[in-house]
């Protein structure tokens, strides 16, 4: 997730600093007391708490509110801040260590700014992107002495991985503690040491209306529950929803599961845990769900449950006297009184256990009901499927649970060259340009390159699928290709469900996107194809999965390859390049997996579709009749293709391989060779 923080830096040089932070401080005072809030004293509740530091350069500036990425009330201190004392200020903010914003301010205006990454949130024009440069030289009055403007174009031209990065940089150019600059009040409340900060503490003059607990029958009301819930046959399945007390209070709690998926016993209900929160504590409980009526309708009760009485919502407490006014100190009141909201709400969380009785897909409801008032239930119904146990490969262990044999939409292809990524390139560049004649006529095409530098930032770009590969853009990756450590291309159509599965097309290229050196072990690079069938006719599918046969069994005999799979996943996982679906399955995970000692001893998967073997690999195989017994095997070369008509001859290709299978232990074994463990 990254950092994210805030804070302002008052520029001292040149003043008395002590002189200054008194300045500040009433600065401070003034302008929140503008908000209606004042210092509190001995006794009473804090509401808001702001942090001070400094030395002889610059005076630090942590606020509560701030903190939380309010940008408004960021730039609205800065401002009052140089207009009050007479001095540059400047704002911080870092969100998620991916975007940094700077900006400064003298006498009450902004004078300049620099955001690292203006595109982060939404897409924004040339005009707003230019803005958002920085103008180095603007910011000559809060450089340090002996520093010159380029020392900023530099910090803020170079890619760094990390927001943190750019500002421990820039603020070593304005003379600024870069560990100072690297803070927001959270980060400063915890590390801080006693008599470290100077402490404002500030409450509400005009505090809001308190929240009247609610009267009268019980009510809940619905906050959220999980995605679909699927599993296998025989196999377990869990789901729940998440309520809480908005009536009065009460005693008793039910949980109600019925709805098709019920009726068309599709699962067997077995049990609930209800876990409650109020006020800091928790409980958790668990019932069995018992079958009522005709068997449609299960319930456990919670007879002896407390329900908490519920608080009026904060859109129905008046916010001080300037309520009724538009304005954002009146978002930060209404965003704190939701919060003491969420906190003074008993929730009520129902996780439901049961088992997958038989294969299909329906809606399945959750209701949490209070016992005192029925109508005060709240629930969800959400889409479940259950899935017959897919086979379980050679390799797979046996404590894992069940594989769900859902359907495999997605054709993919991923082979991999013995040869560096510079000469394997071209090579992939032209089988990229060919297959993509297969993706999707319309949409966007997501292009991301990962830098060989780990420390670079991702940069990713978007072009119509269309005209990409005429353009000059793909022009400047076909030269990523030969350098960057992975290049990743999608077209997504995202559906109207958030739950729902992404169809994706697309092909990766590349190796790790981290991983250690190694001359005596290199990684090899490797290229991945895959475009979804769902929605395809079947001939045209069949068309699409002879074109991925033909350009990889190209890459293979003509081109070094090593080794190579085609066949149908349920899931775009192939993107990874390092993680196969049935190495998944096999609980085969890590970087080794693209290493030269991997792939000339262990093959990647056995899927129904092709498998090639390069000369390493032909050389492992025990027993050739057997192999050839069991699928269609051609010989090109040294090399081989294996043709695997169907799922009933994987038990007999995975023996005739078997040496060549790996586990979760040669993984590991693997994976610690490489780090030196």
């Amino acid at each position: 997730m990254g950092s994210s923080f805030a804070n302002v830096q008052v520029l001292v040089r040149g003043r008395d600093s002590g002189t200054l932070r008194s300045a500040v401080v009433e600065s401070l005072r003034a302008a929140l007391a503008s908000d209606g809030f004042v210092p509190v004293k001995e006794g009473e509740a804090v509401e808001r708490t702001i942090l001070i530091a400094d030395d002889a350069n610059w005076i630090s500036i942590y606020d509560e509110v701030c903190d939380e990425q309010h940008q408004e009330e960021l730039e609205r201190l800065a401002m009052a801040l140089s207009s009050r004392t007479g001095a540059h200020a400047m704002t911080v903010l870092v969100h998620a260590s991916s975007v940094l914003e700077l900006q400064w301010f003298d006498a009450g205006q902004r004078v300049d700014r620099f955001n690292s990454a203006p595109s982060y949130f939404e897409k924004v024009g040339a005009e707003e992107k230019k803005a958002a440069r920085g103008r180095p030289s603007a910011w000559v009055p809060l450089l340090a002495p002996g520093r010159a403007s380029k020392s900023l174009s530099s910090a803020w031209r170079a890619k760094k991985l990390f927001a943190e990065d750019t500002l421990r940089e820039t603020a070593t150019a304005f003379g600024l503690d870069a560990d100072r600059a690297t803070l927001g009040f959270r980060y400063a409340s915890e590390a801080g040491e006693t008599g470290m900060y100077l402490e404002l503490c500030f409450r509400r003059s005009s505090r809001p209306a308190e929240q009247v607990p609610a009267e009268g029958p019980p009510r809940f009301e619905y906050v959220g529950s999980s995605g679909p819930p699927s599993g296998a046959v025989r196999g377990p399945l869990r789901f729940h929803c998440w309520v809480r007390s908005r009536g009065g209070p009460s005693r008793g709690v039910s949980v109600a599961v019925t709805g098709p998926a019920i009726e068309q016993q599709l699962l067997l209900p077995i049990s609930v845990r209800l876990s409650v929160s109020h006020r800091g504590g928790s409980a958790v409980s668990e019932a069995p769900l018992v079958q009522r009526g005709e068997g449609t309708f299960w319930v456990a009760a919670f007879p002896e449950q407390p329900i908490a009485a519920g608080r009026l919502a904060p859109q129905a407490v008046e916010v001080g006297a300037a309520a009724v006014e538009s304005s954002a100190r009146q978002q930060y009141d209404l965003i704190a009184a939701w919060e003491e909201d969420e906190k003074s709400l008993m929730q009520v969380y129902a996780l439901v256990s049961a088992i997958g009785v038989k294969p299909g897909s329906a809606s399945v409801q959750l209701v949490v009901v209070p016992h005192a008032a029925h109508e005060g239930q709240a629930g969800v119904a959400l889409d479940l499927s259950v899935f017959p146990a897919a086979r379980r490969p050679l390799r797979a262990p046996t404590s894992a649970p069940n594989i769900l044999d859902r359907p495999r939409h997605v054709l993919f292809a991923l082979v991999s060259f013995d040869c560096p990524q510079s000469e394997a390139a071209p090579v992939a560049a032209r089988l990229i340009e060919r297959f993509a004649e297969v993706f999707q006529a319309s949409g966007q095409l997501s292009v991301t390159v990962f830098a060989a530098d780990a420390e670079e930032r991702p940069r990713t770009t978007a072009s119509e699928s269309s005209v990409f590969f005429r353009g000059a853009r793909w022009k400047r990756v076909r030269g990523e290709l030969e350098r960057a450590r992975r290049v990743v291309g999608q077209i997504k159509t995202e559906p109207a469900d958030f739950f729902a599965r992404r169809p994706s097309d697309g092909f990766s290229f590349g190796g790790a996107l981290a991983a250690p050196l190694s001359a005596e072990d290199p990684e090899l690079p490797s290229l991945a194809l895959w475009c979804d069938l769902e929605n395809v006719s079947a001939e045209r599918a069949s068309a699409i999965q002879a074109l991925a046969e033909e350009l990889i069994c190209e890459a293979m005999f003509q081109h070094a390859g090593i080794q190579a799979l085609c066949g149908r996943a349920t899931t775009d996982l192939v993107s990874h390049l390092d993680q196969t679906e049935y190495e998944r399955n096999c609980d085969i995970h890590g970087p080794a997996t693209l290493r030269r000692s991997w792939l000339s001893r262990f093959v990647r998967g056995v899927e129904v579709g092709c498998l090639w073997l390069g000369r390493q690999l032909v050389a492992r195989v025990p027993d050739l009749e057997a192999l050839h017994h069991a699928a269609r095997v051609r010989a090109v070369a040294e090399s081989l293709e294996v043709r695997i008509e169907n799922e009933a001859a994987l038990d007999a290709v995975e023996q005739a391989l078997a040496p060549l299978l790996p586990s979760a232990s040669d993984a590991q074994a693997a994976s610690n060779r490489l780090y030196g463990c």
